[in-house]
């Protein structure tokens, strides 16, 4: 009676994350202007969208191989790396419809490698939190260069200057000691 009772529960709480789903999807529907998009579809040449594809795909297969590269220094040699971009994509297709588009999939991607590899939930789950990471640090990495370049290059007063240099130092220490602890 109680495995029912909670299966019940967990029936309606999918019921009611589906109507969120919903709900949201009718909204982003309902206000955005697809003219828009249209329009920049129409102006693009098929070079460019030749040369987006290409890179994106590029883009997959390296961080596909970063995942295997994390997998292999955890003792797992034989995941192919085919089966690995197909996992990959399955969570990147969740993750396009969270708020965060960068983490959502997780779950998927460690529940399919977990049952599909054989491998235990928590070794999947560790090396899909560790690509995670790395994937954050090294945008944060790339924010900050960013953000440095323009605090050099646009003209603020010392004080304003001043702190965000203190920001940018604060961030730097802070992934600086993250990375370390990884």
């Amino acid at each position: 009676m109680k495995k029912l009772l909670r299966r019940s529960n967990r029936s309606w709480i999918l019921i009611i994350w589906a109507l969120f789903g919903v709900a949201g999807l009718t909204f982003i529907l309902l206000n955005t202007d697809f003219r828009e998009i249209f329009d920049f579809f129409r102006n693009a040449t098929f070079i460019l969208v030749l040369l987006y594809i290409v890179i994106q795909v590029a883009l997959m297969f390296v961080l596909t191989s970063r995942w295997a590269v994390i997998l292999k220094s955890q003792g797992h040699k034989n995941i192919n790396l085919f089966r690995l971009l197909k996992y990959r994509i399955a969570g990147q297709a969740i993750s396009f419809f969270t708020p965060t588009a960068k983490m959502g999939g997780e779950g998927i991607k460690t529940k399919i490698m977990s049952r599909r590899e054989s491998l235990p939930y928590s070794k999947a789950l560790s090396s899909v939190a560790i690509d995670n990471a790395v994937d954050i640090t090294t945008s944060a990495f790339f924010f900050l260069i960013g953000a440095l370049i323009l605090l050099i290059s646009i003209s603020v007063d010392g004080t304003t200057k001043l702190f965000l240099g203190g920001v940018l130092l604060v961030f730097i220490v802070a992934l600086s000691i993250f990375n370390y602890r990884l």
